[in-house]
């Protein structure tokens, strides 16, 4: 699980070779690289950003379990400054 945030880059679309009029292998060769590097670089970006919404997600329960461990400590704090009534039924 990551520590931190990881800094995510938005993967620019990339360049196409423009194509040529007849099959020729280089050219199915270069297209295929240029869109498997693309792809790459989208897998890493959508990675980073699962890795840094578990990250947030582990702060954000940890948070709360801190919050409701103060509210328990005030409610103990205001139960012990509230004043006593002691009523006297007169018998």
């Amino acid at each position: 699980m990551a520590t931190s945030l990881e800094p995510i880059t938005n993967p620019a679309a990339p360049s196409l070779p423009l194509g040529t009029e007849q099959y020729q292998r280089q050219y199915q060769d270069q297209l295929n690289n240029v869109l498997r590097l693309y792809f790459n670089q989208l897998g890493t970006a959508l990675n980073s950003q699962a890795s840094n919404n578990a990250f947030l997600q582990s702060e954000i329960d940890a948070l709360l379990v801190e919050t409701a461990s103060l509210q328990s400590q005030i409610d103990a704090l205001v139960d012990e400054a509230r004043p006593q009534t002691l009523i006297w039924l007169g018998m």
